[in-house]
This record gives C-alpha cells, structure tokens and sequence, in this order.
C-alpha cells in the first residue's frame, strides 16, 4: 500500500471511542488505517499523540485477540516522561476495560489482566533507551566494547570532549598539515574553532555514515567552475529556503493588506502594504524562476515605504494595528536576511568557495581524528554517550555488504523485524537521519515479512527533513 500522510486539524469530533473519547474523521481513520507506513501530521495541539496511544490501545484491546500484542510493539518517545505517562495510558485504559469484562468470560479476563502485566515491561522508551537495549542484548557481536560498560551523561561528555581537544590541538601543530592557517581563519581563537568543529562533528555523527558525509562535505567546496557553483546541490537548496521564507513573507503582506481594510483596520498603511504586497510578489518570482546574480539585483532595489501615520480621530483598532507592524516587521527581516545574504554574485562566491576548499579539508580531517580520539577515550573510561548508543546499534543492524544508501538488514535486525507488530514514533520531526535509518531497520517495508507497519506522529511544517520522506495524502 505505500507511504501516507493523513494531516489531522481542530475539527468538530465525529466518532467516539470506547472509553468515551471524541475523534475527528482524519483522527479515526489514523487509528484505524493499517498495511502502510504512515505519517500523522499536525501542529502541537492537534491531538496526534493521543491518537497514536488509542491506536495502541485499540491494537491490544481488539475483541478475539489471544496474541501477547503489547510485547510485540516498539514505541519511541522524545522524552523519558513522555514514555512512562503513555504507560500510563495504557496500562489504565486495559484497566478500565478489564473492570467491566464480564465475569463469565474468562478467557477475555485473563487475556486482558496478561495484557495489563506485560505493559510494564513494554517496549515503550527514548530512542537512546531502545539502542541501550540493543547493545546490552547484543554487545557479544560488537567486536571490543566491554560489556561492563556505563553510559555518560552530558556533563561528563563535554569534560571530557575537550580534554580530548585540548591534546588534538597540541598535536596538530606538528602533525597536521594547514592547522595553522585553518586556527588563522577563525581568528587564531582555539574556542572559535572548537564551536565550529564540534558542530560538524555533532551534525556528521547524526548521519548514519557520518565518515562519508565529511569526505562529500568536503568535496563540495572543489568547484572546477564558477558555473560547479550552479549546479550544485547546495546553491539549490539556499534558493528552496529563499523561495519557502519569501512565500511566507508573501502571506503574511496580503494578511496585513487585508487586516487594514477590515472594520477598526489602519486605513492609511494601505498603499505602503500594498506596495509590500508588490516587492514580495516580485522578489518571490526571481526566486522560484531566476538566477542567483538576477534575485541579487532584485533584492538590490528593494526598499519599504514607511507607514502612514496614525491619528486618533482616524478610529483604529489598537490591536489590529500592532499586529500589522508585527507582521510587516518579519516581512522586513526576511528581506533584510536575504539581502545580506544575496551580497555578491556567484562568480565572487564561487572564489570564495575556492579558496577556502583547503581549510575545509583540514576542518574535515580534525574532525575525523577528534572522533577517532573521543571514542578511545571513552573505550579507556568504559564509557559511551548517547550518539555511540546508536551507532552501536545501527553497526548491529547492518548486514554484510551494506553501504552509504544501501543498508542491508542483519539477523538482528531480522530478528527485530519479525518480532514488532508495530512501530510507532512520537515527535517524528525530531529524528535524525541516523535514527531514521534504526528505524526502519526494525520495522518492516512492503515485502519484509508482512506489511508496512511504521506509524509516525509529527509536524511537518517543523521539519523540512520530513517533507521529502513520505508520500502525501492530505486527510481534513
């Protein structure tokens, strides 16, 4: 059946479940609906968390079930509360159920007290949670990692991160090649170049393949030409953004056009807004359809009118105008960002890449021999933190032969597959690629064992990692 996304809003209740609750059609139908990876969208508020809990509940509760359901689910949280409140949940609404049972029907009774049991031990935990699992199940496939090992909490990673820093500086002087120039280029200031190397590292090692994305990272600032610099992947996604953060400069101007047209409106911004209404429409087009140099030149001419005074006799809404400058002044930020950033053309950028191509180099290769170092240091503590947790266990749900777009599920993760009737994800527009690929290394695609059965509740409009993941079928 594919990939879905069912977008759930604020609509009028049509359903009710067992337990009295209300649910809107879109709601009930990301309950009910099975055989697909599904994403359910909506903003905070909306109720998808607690329509992926009645989906379990549901799950567990269905009549005839003899099936020991709730240890056969993964489910994975933001937080550690949230885990233990959906337990919660659950364990009180089979509670509930299992109070107005029948007495004669014991073999339901029995099935649902089981149930209520084996939900304390359920498979309900962060992200981290599960992979500690993983790893202290497995760790005999894990070649050198001693099994007494202890976890590190965040105090004690940074500490020691930058005793490991502290030595990788004194070494590099010596030992690697343009460490020099790259300590030069942020000021000569170790904690500049300690901020900006520590989110590489962080941001690379949220990758499944952390090693090869440094190596393309790199790569990209090799440019042949000025028109490499076009081309690239890179230069298209700024103009996706700028297209993206000017179309919603372009609503916000026709809210305020018509916010000063209404009854109580500040009539007099009108021709200011409807010039801003204009420039938006004009800027916006060179983003979608022109050049980088063209939208720069665009950009270039831009300048708002000011806004007509306000008089008292004028009977304005007080309210009403506010929230019309508040408006107009993210609309001049989003032009002001663009016009610091649309500051030269791609010829001059395409140097400037260029000539910083050898540092980024460098930068990649500290990065690779921190990593490296960190993780013996840690080795010789016993220690791991969390992001080797789930390298850990992404290292043992990879088979043989996999590689960068290619995992290959392992017997672990074959084991894991067939053992998860389902798996369901909380926030999904908090996930990493890294964790994305955990998991759906342990869940199941069309053809691997039985249906597709990954069920995820986020908000898209928070993460533009999740719009390009799923298939989209817009439920209102």
């Amino acid at each position: 059946m594919g990939s879905v996304k069912l977008t759930i809003n604020n609509q009028q209740p049509a359903s009710a479940a067992a337990g009295g609750t209300f649910w809107t059609p879109a709601q009930q139908r990301a309950i009910d609906l099975r055989g697909s990876d599904i994403l359910v969208s909506a903003a905070a508020g909306a109720g998808k968390t607690a329509v992926l809990v009645e989906r379990i509940i549901q799950h567990i509760l269905k009549p005839g079930n003899i099936d020991d359901i709730v240890t056969r689910i993964l489910v994975v949280t933001f937080t550690e509360a949230a885990a233990m409140e959906m337990r919660s949940r659950i364990i009180d609404s089979i509670r509930k159920t299992l109070a107005e049972a029948p007495e004669g029907d014991e073999r339901r009774r029995e099935y649902l007290h089981r149930q209520m049991v084996l939900a304390e031990g359920a498979s309900i935990s962060t992200l981290h949670a599960f992979c500690l699992k993983i790893v202290r199940q497995y760790y005999y496939r894990l070649e050198g990692l001693d099994p007494a090992f202890g976890v590190m909490d965040a105090d004690e990673a940074e500490l020691l991160r930058l005793d490991v820093l502290e030595s990788l500086y004194e070494e590099s002087y010596s030992s690697l090649s343009g460490f020099t120039e790259l300590l030069e280029y942020f000021g000569g200031q170790e904690k500049m170049l300690t901020t900006a190397l520590l989110k590489l590292y962080d941001f690379a090692w949220s990758q499944p393949w952390p090693l090869d994305w440094l190596d393309k990272a790199a790569s990209a600032y090799g440019l042949s030409d000025d028109k490499a610099l076009t081309e690239t992947r890179w230069l298209s996604a700024v103009m996706e953004e700028t297209a993206a953060a000017l179309a919603y400069a372009a609503e916000l101007t026709e809210l305020n056009l018509h916010d000063c047209c209404c009854p109580g409106g500040p009539a007099v911004y009108a021709a200011a807004l409807q010039e801003d209404v204009d420039i938006i429409e004009q800027v916006l087009q060179a983003a979608r359809e022109s050049s980088w140099d063209d939208l720069m030149h665009v950009l270039e001419e831009v300048a708002f009118a000011k806004l007509a005074p306000v008089r008292a006799k004028d009977g304005v809404d007080e309210r009403l105008k506010e929230r019309v400058q508040e408006r107009r002044k993210v609309v001049k930020g989003i032009v002001d960002t663009l016009q610091r950033r649309f500051n030269r053309p791609v010829a001059m950028l395409a140097q400037e890449i260029r000539q910083t191509a050898p540092l980024a180099q460098t930068l990649t290769e500290l990065v690779k021999r921190f990593a490296a170092a960190f993780f013996e240091a840690k080795q010789n503590h016993r220690l791991v933190d969390f992001n080797d947790l789930e390298h850990l266990s992404l290292k043992l749900l990879l088979g043989e032969g996999s590689r960068p777009g290619c995992e290959i599920p392992s017997e672990v993760a074959l084991e894991l597959k067939e053992r998860f009737e389902e798996v369901l994800v909380d926030e999904y527009q908090d996930i990493n690629e890294l964790q994305d690929t955990i998991l759906r290394l342990v869940s199941r695609r069309g053809g691997e064992g039985g249906q597709s059965n990954l069920f995820m509740v986020g908000d898209v409009k928070q993460s533009i990692y999740l719009s390009g993941k799923i298939q989209c079928l817009s439920v209102r």
